[in-house]
């Protein structure tokens, strides 16, 4: 049913079709207004339903037309007509509904703009809501630091442990870069990732503040990299990790 009067810009006029009798529905051809100017049109429509009786075929199909004004004014997009093959006449033929005049004043708010609006104002929410939310992201900023912290003194004094819990590290004239580029080959081989980059980090953190600027550089970049797969779960494949190790064992050969 489509009815004439007033209505908003943007606001979408719903109209039902549903079409029956006998004949081919799949080319049947879509309705249509007659003056479309300053209206969007759309049409959506449904599979037809068909039967098979004494070799007629007969049925329905539905479409619902949707139409969206785009300004304001008065417009007359006229009929709804529908185009279609009459088989019992075997001609083309046509049918059309009453003229359809619609009044537009105004703006309703479209899906895009309500979305914006309730994300910027959220009800039900008060200001101590969105302090203790506040609160407990400080909170975990505040953890996640702790966790880094620690975690790099933990790594700091790994080599320090090891020898303290194996005799054959105990030796006073221990190089400490020689015995980190054994660590680094063991772990390297065994395949454990987990060590390697651990052992990665204390590199890092051994040739830091001894090199010239340009290696500096080199340095910053894969102790960040090293440290956001660690402590932030970044992603870190095998082959940046393979070449973190090679750059740093190719520092650790040539000395402090």
């Amino acid at each position: 049913v489509i009815k004439s009067g007033r209505y908003m810009v943007n606001e979408e006029i719903g109209v039902p079709v549903t079409v029956t009798g006998k004949g081919n529905f799949f080319v049947m051809s879509k309705p249509v207004f007659e003056n479309t100017g300053g209206l969007r049109i759309l049409v959506e429509e449904s599979e037809p339903e068909l039967e098979l009786a004494g070799g007629v075929m007969s049925g329905r199909k539905k479409f619902f037309v949707t139409i969206i004004p785009q300004s304001e004014g008065d417009f007359k997009p006229g009929a709804l007509a529908l185009n279609y093959f009459n088989p019992a006449q075997r001609v083309y033929d046509r049918t059309a509904s009453e003229p359809l005049s619609l009044e537009i004043s105004g703006t309703v708010a479209t899906a895009e703009s309500k979305k914006d609006e309730t994300a910027e104002t959220v009800p039900g929410l008060s200001p101590f809501a969105y302090a203790g939310a506040g609160l407990l992201l400080g909170a975990a900023l505040f953890g996640l630091f702790y966790i880094i912290a620690r975690e790099r003194r933990r790594y700091a004094g790994l080599n320090s442990a090891e020898s303290k819990k194996s005799p054959d590290k105990k030796a006073v004239n221990a190089d400490p870069v020689q015995l980190l580029r054994e660590e680094l080959e063991a772990a390297h081989g065994s395949g454990d990732s987990g060590k390697l980059m651990k052992l990665c980090i204390m590199a890092v953190e051994m040739i830091n503040g001894a090199e010239d600027e340009r290696r500096q550089g080199e340095l910053a970049l894969i102790k960040d990299k090293l440290e956001a797969a660690r402590y932030a779960n970044a992603l870190l494949g095998d082959d940046e990790l393979e070449d973190v190790y090679g750059k740093l064992m190719s520092f650790l050969r040539q000395g402090k």
